[in-house]
Parts: structure tokens; C-alpha cells; sequence
């Protein structure tokens, strides 16, 4: 869960800028497109690196045992996730600003 909140945190407020265009969404060919490979390799390596991290009651991994119990899976994964995704958007950045360069905004 963490990965995916922080692949649409960074999107949201550092790639996009807070400027969403929602009927693309839902437009078959938008320019949202149907899979972004970036988000996807961001989400499995934000959930993989989790793990050693993770303290729960089915599972203790080998990080979150020398650290006494600590549970910070959560931040290791919003880290991961979100810098691997912010890395991935260079394109989409580049787009973004310049068109908001040409709209003067």
C-alpha cells in the first residue's frame, strides 16, 4: 500500500504539479496511457525492499529483528517507491514544464 501512495504523491504534487487533465483518464488512447513501466517497476521494487524491514505478526524480517522489533517498512517503502518513480518521470517532466512554460504558468 505504501508503494502505490507514494508513486501517486510524487506524481500528483512533483511530476504533474497538481494539474491532472481527468478526462484523459478515462480516454482509451489518454495520455495517461494504460501502464506506465515505471510506476510498475517502482511499486515491485518499493513492495520487494519492504520486506527485511517488515515486523508483523506472520512474519519478522531480518533488518526489523536486528533493529529490536522496529517496524519501518512503511519508510523504506515510500522512499524506494517514490524516488525509483520520480527517477522514471524525466520525460513526463520535461513535457510538463514545457508546457507550462508555453501557457505561462
Amino acid at each position: 500500500m505504501t508503494p502505490w501512495s507514494a508513486i501517486n504523491l510524487v506524481d500528483y504534487y512533483w511530476v504533474r504539479r497538481e494539474r491532472y487533465k481527468v478526462a484523459q483518464f478515462f480516454a482509451k488512447d489518454g495520455e495517461y496511457g494504460l501502464v506506465r513501466i515505471g510506476a510498475f517497476v517502482a511499486y515491485f521494487f518499493g513492495v520487494l525492499i519492504q520486506i527485511p524491514f517488515m515486523n508483523s505478526s506472520l512474519y519478522v524480517g531480518p533488518i526489523a529483528h536486528l533493529l529490536g522489533g522496529a517496524e519501518i517498512a512503511w519508510v523504506i517503502g515510500l522512499a524506494v517507491a517514490g524516488g525509483l518513480y520520480y527517477a522514471s518521470t524525466g520525460s513526463i517532466r520535461r513535457v510538463m514544464a514545457a508546457t507550462s512554460a508555453n501557457q505561462g504558468i
